[in-house]
């Protein structure tokens, strides 16, 4: 068997990240080791405290992995809200997840330095990993659990960490074209060039061109949805300026367009008129498949583009001190023109009765809400510094290991940005207000409005932390971290709601209004929020044998308040949110007969101060519901995680984990403030529920088997993984949780094809052909409909690679 590493599907263990392990052949009988930077400095995976999970750039791979949905099927602990599309998907670990205006649960590092916010409006973009990130990578590491010493920002959930590979002083490179189902058209290309001793270059680019896997049976707009197009590039330059500085460049980024993400109706109520129209709707697309949608925008398009500088000094001061300087700008923007619930209402003429002129509206459609933009203006537009000084050392005859530094992060608008959305509207151009109130007319008053939300958010972070592991015997060795951490979020806006005035059917001069009755004579409002903490980590871990390690953990987490614009005052500002977690854990490898692994956790989190979202209703109608975050709860979040890794016969190597997690909202303590026209208030939680996006039960199992070929054909390779997660809450209500599901995964890899440079593999995705959902928006209780998100159906194909040099 070819001695190479192999990383194992996880589905939520202690320190996963030994994932497939590279056991070399039987008669060595080893298990070979990982090098994680989970600490920020190189370890071996085994002697780390920590949960972690490893996933190498072959396993991503050999997986299809080319977005964080596809990483979140694989990966354990990981679940991912989707709502607005894979571009703009957030990462859950634990339990601890991100709802819309509020700051990330769990960080996301590309070459250690954290995600670009993009602002704080009300269709979350940002704090994640973009289209095309995933390739070139030495490995994706996730470090569960609260990061509040070692890492940039403050999270309660966990940090997802893209490492990707360096410059070498070798003339490499690769070629590769991917063809699948769906029209998938790929290319991804990388170089390696070192221009002499001590300069270095490296580059890569990946392009994808996919189409939709969801038919559009509205005759409205595009033909389908789901569908994928990005460039994404990379350009890294390492130098060594003397024998002890080192100064590393990344120039990255991505442009991706394409026709967004689209629901699907599935359930409905008899309520007037929207639970109606949605029972149409799902009548008349009965039989017609799953993965069939109705579209209701003439033109839908979305589309980001992010880019990032990331500039990385470190000094070699001497045997026992390092110092570096980490700095990064980036620029992230987006535009998006999509149905939010896809909802596509027709009114046939004389659905509801003998009522005035709706013959003239017969065949009208509508949406019931879409996310647009007004002329000239992005929905995200953010520009972000970071700027990091550490120092690291070894002391006391190499018993010392610590760390510590400055930490300062700044994110500006780079313009004003903002949506402009048609509510229950009919629209040929909702942008210059070309709308009919088809609702309106049929009620005899208006209903639709146009919304219009344009506002700025800036964030100031600010840290100094430390942390050091002190080896007390051979075996014995104390860690403890301290942070102290300030914050500060500010946001101004201008908020009107256009009413389309239609008592006739036919569209009239919109008249706006301040949707918050505490604005400024030009529908402003202002809010700021500041917060500082301490944040702390203490640990102890054993070695009983070499290759057996015992560890307790008790860290304290925080993540930081924020301010919502759009929310109306007293609303708009939110405080931190506090973490203490507990965690013991245990790891071993063995060798013998059967060589291997094992890794298990438990651990024990309490949440006060907790963010939660709540809807705002009036009991006059007097305006329309919004949402909001309160810190009106606490939880607590417990759980096991395990994996084993064995190796039974020569060049098959088996890979089992499984995670229990059990969620609790212990308290919930809404309240309705005064100075606001709300005066109801709908918590998205209850009291004694689970928590969102948290499945109770996650395992998986992997089987690579390398087949026992002559050298001269070159090695292969088989990988299956059969991975099943339990159902979970995504909103309140009968229709709110996501069903269980579980997805195979395969692959045949054919590298040094007959001895030469070419590779060849074959992959598929969900290859049951699976028919689930991904999110579940249960609207029954006001709008009379349930939508939800449809995961991606059986993906398939070839890629075809031409390596070079090496």
């Amino acid at each position: 068997m070819r001695n190479r590493l192999k990383f194992a599907v996880c589905a939520g263990t202690a320190a996963c990240g030994v994932t497939s392990s590279a056991l070399a052949a039987a008669d060595q009988a080893t298990v070979a080791e990982v090098i994680v930077t989970a600490r920020r400095q190189e370890e071996r995976l085994q002697d780390v405290p920590l949960s972690v999970v490893v996933l190498s750039q072959e396993k991503l791979r050999d997986n299809n992995v080319r977005s964080v949905m596809d990483l979140a099927t694989i990966a354990p602990s990981l679940t991912v809200n989707t709502l607005f599309g894979e571009k703009n998907a957030k990462f859950n670990i634990r339990g601890f997840s991100q709802a819309s205006r509020t700051a990330a649960a769990v960080g996301v590092y590309f070459a250690d330095v954290v995600a670009p916010r993009a602002g704080n409006n009300s269709t979350p973009a940002g704090d994640g990993a973009g289209p095309g990130q995933m390739f070139d990578l030495q490995s994706v590491q996730v470090s569960n659990g609260p990061q509040g010493t070692l890492f940039g920002r403050n999270t309660t959930g966990g940090a997802v960490i893209l490492t990707p590979n360096k410059p070498t002083d070798r003339t490499e490179g690769y070629l590769e074209g991917t063809y699948g189902n769906y029209n998938a058209r790929g290319v991804q290309g990388v170089f390696n060039l070192p221009i002499n001793d001590a300069v270095r270059l490296r580059g890569g680019i990946e392009t994808l061109n996919r189409d939709g896997y969801l038919k559009n049976l509205s005759g409205i707009g595009p033909a389908t949805y789901a569908d994928s197009n990005y460039v994404s590039y990379r350009l890294s330059l390492d130098v060594d300026i003397t024998s002890d500085i080192e100064n590393y460049t990344i120039i990255h980024g991505y442009d991706a367009t394409d026709n967004g993400p689209m629901q699907k109706l599935t359930a409905c109520t008899n309520v007037f008129p929207f639970g109606l129209l949605s029972c149409q709707q799902i009548a008349r697309d009965a039989g017609k498949g799953f993965y069939t949608v109705e579209g209701a925008l003439p033109n839908p398009r979305t589309w980001m583009k992010q880019d990032q500088l990331i500039n990385t000094t470190t000094w070699s001061v001497n045997d026992k001190l390092t110092v570096k300087n980490i700095a990064s700008y980036s620029q992230i923007k987006g535009k998006f023109t999509e149905d939010i619930l896809g909802a596509n209402y027709v009114i046939p003429t004389g659905a509801f009765g003998p009522i005035p002129n709706t013959g003239a509206l017969g065949g009208r459609a509508f949406g019931f809400a879409q996310a647009t933009h007004g002329v000239g203006i992005n929905q995200h537009d953010q520009v972000n510094y970071v700027e990091e000084l550490r120092a690291s050392g070894i002391n006391f005859d190499g018993r010392l290991n610590w760390q510590g530094g400055l930490y300062y992060e700044k994110s500006d608008p780079g313009a004003p940005s903002g949506t402009q959305s048609p509510n229950v509207l009919a629209c040929t151009d909702s942008q210059t207000f070309q709308c009919t109130d088809v609702i309106g007319a049929l009620l005899r008053r208006s209903a639709g409005f146009v919304a219009k939300q344009t506002g700025e958010v800036a964030f100031l972070n600010k840290a100094i932390y430390g942390q050091a592991t002190y080896a007390v015997t051979d075996k014995l060795k104390l860690t403890g971290g301290l942070r102290y951490t300030w914050d500060r979020s500010m946001a101004t806006a201008q908020l009107i709601n256009y009413r389309i005035s239609s008592p006739t059917g036919q569209p009239q001069a919109p008249v706006g209004s301040c949707v918050l009755a505490a604005a400024d004579a030009d529908c402003r409002t202002y809010a700021v929020t500041s917060s500082e903490a301490p944040t702390w980590l203490l640990s102890a871990d054993y070695k009983i044998t070499p290759d057996f390690l015992v560890y307790a953990n008790y860290s304290r987490g925080y993540r930081q308040g924020s301010v919502t614009y759009n929310a109306p005052p007293p609303y708009q500002a939110t405080r931190p949110e506090h973490l203490d977690a507990y965690e013991v854990g245990a790891k071993t490898s063995f060798d013998g007969p059967i060589p291997g692994m094992f890794n298990v956790a438990g651990f024990y989190n309490d949440l006060t101060n907790q963010q939660i979202s709540v809807n705002l209703q009036s009991s006059t109608n007097a305006t329309t519901p919004t949402s909001v975050i309160q810190n009106a709860g606490s939880s607590t979040i417990s759980g096991v995680e395990a994996e084993l890794t064995l190796q039974p016969i020569t060049g098959l190597t088996i890979d089992a984990n499984y995670e229990y997690l059990r969620t609790k909202v212990e308290s919930l303590d809404v309240v309705v403030l005064g100075g606001s026209v709300y005066d109801r208030i709908l918590p998205t939680a209850t009291e004694g529920s689970r928590l969102p996006f948290t499945p109770t039960q996650k395992w998986s199992i992997t089987g690579t088997y390398d087949l026992p070929l002559s050298g001269s054909l070159g090695d292969v390779s088989a990988s299956a993984t059969y991975a099943w997660s339990g159902d979970y809450v995504y909103s309140t209500g009968p229709f709110g949780v996501i069903g269980s599901v579980g997805l195979l995964n395969a692959s045949i890899n054919w590298r040094s094809v007959m001895h030469t440079a070419v590779d060849i593999s074959l992959y598929g995705t969900n290859l049951t052909g699976k028919e689930y959902y991904t999110t579940a928006t249960d609207l029954t209780t006001n709008g009379g409909f349930v939508s939800n998100v449809v995961g991606a159906p059986r993906m398939y194909g070839v890629r075809l690679r031409y390596n070079f040099g090496g």
